[in-house]
């Protein structure tokens, strides 16, 4: 099945990390990174192929797949214009005890390319990103830019990232 994502031509896709969440041997959601700093999820839940799509996004015509070729609008979990996703991402269960009461899973990845000539020459910076995609499968409209903090009821373009610098390593 080919999915639409509408992110644009000459744009590619990472290696993806594959969830099987309810260990049916079946892979459930994929993540997986592209060339314009998108990070994606993909809802591959259903038995039928043709019913995966984009995780996020506006079902324009309301068939229950996002998908850009039908005239949908796809939105990435995340985006960082300008710092291309190019590595697998890891993903990690936000249960248990790690995070009591979380759900969800934490994406983390790291952005830049080594592609080609010009990539040796590229110190434009770049970043590691520790991303937690809570969205609740009930609808989808939970990614980062549309979310809504649960605590505070403030929107995510009231949210802002916390910034982090390596000191030592």
């Amino acid at each position: 099945r080919k999915i639409d994502t509408g992110a644009g031509q000459d744009n590619g896709l990472s290696t993806p990390a594959l969830i099987d969440v309810n260990l049916d041997r079946c892979v459930d959601y994929a993540y997986a990174g592209d060339l314009n700093g998108n990070l994606w999820k993909f809802d591959l839940s259903a038995s039928d192929p043709a019913y995966w799509g984009v995780a996020y996004g506006e079902d324009l015509d309301s068939n229950g797949i996002i998908d850009a070729a039908a005239g949908d609008q796809p939105q990435p979990l995340f985006a960082a214009p300008g710092q291309p996703i190019t590595g697998r991402p890891d993903v990690m269960a936000m249960s248990g005890t790690r995070a009591p009461g979380a759900h969800g899973y934490m994406v983390i990845f790291g952005t830049g390319q080594y592609l080609g000539q010009e990539d040796r020459h590229d110190n434009s910076p770049q970043s590691i990103y520790g991303i937690w995609d809570f969205g609740d499968d009930g609808d989808d409209s939970e990614y980062l830019g549309a979310m809504v903090e649960r605590s505070s009821g403030r929107s995510a373009s009231d949210l802002t990232l916390k910034r982090r610098t390596v000191t030592a390593q």
